[in-house]
């Protein structure tokens, strides 16, 4: 619990400080988008992997907290940096 606390924590300070090194942009991409796709990728393949080995039931319960870390990390990203930052 403690070190996906501070994980949670360091994963903020670094969006806090994107943040103001942010400037407007011209042309973008999304990083929202990328962000969440990649996330949905790897959150799938690691499931269907552990579904493949151990069972849907085992791999459920081995990746909720896993999942859960996922989905803070997701949620301080969308909540500390703008929907797009990066010139193209």
């Amino acid at each position: 619990m403690a070190t996906t606390l501070l994980y949670l924590f360091l994963a903020y300070q670094f969006f806090h400080e994107l943040w103001h090194w942010w400037q407007p942009p011209g042309e973008t991409i999304s990083l929202t988008a990328t962000l969440l796709v990649c996330l949905a990728l790897v959150v799938s393949a690691t499931m269907i992997y552990l579904s493949a080995q151990y069972g849907l039931r085992d791999a459920a319960q081995s990746s909720l907290g896993g999942l859960m870390s996922v989905a803070m990390f997701a949620y301080i990203f969308l909540r500390e940096v703008p929907e797009s930052i990066i010139d193209v």
